[in-house]
């Protein structure tokens, strides 16, 4: 019975310990995130966050397909929220 808990111990660690942990993974939250980096574009704490975050996606989307959806979640939020923020400015 002791051995049984154990190793469920250690698989339940293995898979908590496999999982991709992203910082914005729905789109809305990237779009938020990107919306505030827009409206405050001299935080360099946000643009080094933005930076930080499509350097690691670059670097683990050669390996990682979750890594490489997330990557393109965020140039479809980036294109989305600059036509709207465009528009916005045009007004």
């Amino acid at each position: 019975m002791l051995k049984k808990l154990f190793l469920l111990f250690i698989l339940l660690f293995a898979l908590v310990g496999c999982d991709n942990n992203f910082k914005y993974d729905s789109p809305k939250a990237k779009e938020k995130f990107l919306m505030k980096l827009m409206e405050n574009n001299t935080d360099m704490k946000l643009q080094k966050e933005y930076r930080d975050i499509l350097l690691d996606l670059q670097e683990k989307a050669q390996t990682n397909e979750e890594a490489s959806k997330q990557l393109n979640e965020w140039q479809e939020a980036q294109l989305k929220i600059s036509k709207e923020y465009l528009k916005k400015m045009n007004l």
